[in-house]
């Protein structure tokens, strides 16, 4: 584990256990968009194929 992850992890968890993470995020946080996005030119993965996408990355 990176020195990054090291440090980030127990954050995580304590976001996590506090509830504070569901506190002032977007409506749709947490769910697989349906609309494709950009940003600067780039183009983010296809809305169309996400969810085959997400299962590969996990």
């Amino acid at each position: 584990m990176s020195n990054l992850d090291a440090k980030s992890l127990p954050n995580a968890v304590k976001l996590f256990e506090s509830n504070d993470i569901n506190n002032g995020l977007y409506e749709f946080a947490g769910k697989i968009r349906e609309k494709n996005l950009s940003k600067g030119g780039f183009r983010f993965a296809n809305s169309l194929y996400l969810k085959e996408i997400l299962v590969k990355i996990e």
